[in-house]
Parts: structure tokens; C-alpha cells; sequence
């Protein structure tokens, strides 16, 4: 049950944060080469394709590495 929950922390963590992350980076794509969006046609397609795509795949890359690391038992300490 503890990688379960663990495993689901972790695909919405990493759901936020690949959102978070993929828009981020276009904006600072566009600042840096000096994109020219009028419209705005490219930022939408960001932020409703390329977004909830990278999303999904860092949603799943967090939830199998939380749950495997929840799954670990601690190591044993030298005294």
C-alpha cells in the first residue's frame, strides 16, 4: 500500500513539475531566439499538445521511481 500511495505522490508531482518545466522552457526558447508569436498559435500548441504529452511521460517516470524507492528498506547504519 506504501509504494501504491508513494507511486501516485509521485506521477502528480511529476506531472506538475514536466508542465511547469515544458512551458518554461518554450518561454525561454522565445526570449532567447527572439520568437515571434503574434497570434499566439505556437504557445497554444504548447501549452494543450507538447505540455500534456511531456506531462503524462514525467507523471509516469515519477510514479515508478517513487514507488521504487519506497519500496527500498533502509540501510543498516554502522554504529
Amino acid at each position: 500500500m506504501r509504494k501504491f500511495f508513494a507511486g501516485v505522490a509521485g506521477f502528480v508531482l511529476g506531472v506538475a513539475l514536466g508542465y511547469c518545466l515544458i512551458l518554461a522552457g518554450w518561454v525561454l526558447y522565445m526570449n532567447v531566439f527572439d520568437v515571434f508569436d503574434r497570434e499566439g498559435a505556437m504557445t497554444m500548441g504548447f501549452a494543450f499538445t507538447f505540455g500534456p504529452i511531456g506531462a503524462l511521460v514525467a507523471g509516469i517516470f515519477g510514479a515508478i521511481w517513487f514507488a521504487r524507492r519506497a519500496g527500498r528498506k533502509p540501510r543498516d547504519v554502522a554504529p
